[in-house]
């Protein structure tokens, strides 16, 4: 597997993680501890994606010279 398609494969883990965290914070089944944490993790992966957006769209500008 190339790099590319192991990134590839993490930033779409992490898109995964969002989603199903985001879903678990809209219940109100969710202690204020744990919420919390989950807030901060949430952040932290979409960071996390925003980092890989970047460093992919260099690369693909880098291919093109």
């Amino acid at each position: 597997m190339s790099w590319d398609q192991e990134i590839a494969e993490f930033r779409e883990a992490a898109l995964v993680a969002i989603r199903e965290t985001t879903d678990l914070l809209l219940s109100d089944r969710l202690a204020p501890r744990w919420r919390s944490e989950l807030e901060t993790q949430v952040e932290q992966l979409r960071n996390y994606v925003s980092i890989i957006d970047m460093f992919a769209a260099e690369r693909r500008g880098s291919s093109i010279h």
